[in-house]
């Protein structure tokens, strides 16, 4: 598989994770989720394109892409009310959550693709393709949210290597390799 189609899986598999994330019931709890998904998916993708990584960068542009951060901090807040806030607010989230982070990674991957690295990532100049990569991630959620039911027993054995890794059981690149077998057998 060429490098350019890994990191597409790459981006499909993290945007499919961070809908998950989404249907956080907690406020506040799945927009840290789902931003430390997409930090990790930048640094996977620095990676595959032999980027040098720095994390601090990687949370800076996540930041300034994602300055639409209003609209998930509303929906996330929605999940506070009781009973309908978080069936809505978790539907709204996880959408949200999953075209933000399909279009971070379509970013980076053109951004890294087109001979840049993140020295030299300028926000603002990618914004336009950040919303238009957003829309096209809105119905490629909308898709796996229809089909959650499908991707339930997926996210649960996630969720399980989640505990482990946290538990320090397994590590984090044992964490990613099997979280990835998981999605991509989606």
């Amino acid at each position: 598989m060429k490098r350019s189609e890994r990191v597409d899986v790459l981006i499909r598999n993290n945007m499919i994770y961070a809908t998950a994330l989404g249907l956080i019931p907690i406020p506040w709890v799945d927009i840290v989720a789902v931003t430390a998904v997409q930090i990790n998916m930048i640094k996977t993708i620095c990676d595959e394109y032999d980027i040098d990584y720095n994390e601090a960068a990687a949370k800076t542009f996540v930041t300034a892409l994602v300055g639409s951060t209003f609209a998930k901090l509303g929906a996330s807040l929605i999940k506070s009310i009781p009973v309908v806030g978080t069936f809505v607010g978790g539907a709204s989230m996880a959408v949200l959550s999953g075209a933000s982070t399909y279009a971070v990674g379509k970013v980076f991957k053109k951004h890294f693709e087109d001979g840049g690295d993140l020295i030299n990532f300028n926000a603002d100049s990618w914004r336009k393709f950040y919303e238009d990569m957003f829309q096209e991630g809105k119905k490629e959620a909308e898709k796996v949210e229809e089909n959650k039911s499908d991707y339930k027993d997926t996210f649960q054995k996630i969720e399980k290597l989640a505990q482990l890794k946290e538990k320090g059981i397994i590590s984090n690149e044992e964490f990613q390799k099997k979280k990835d077998e998981l999605l991509k057998n989606l």
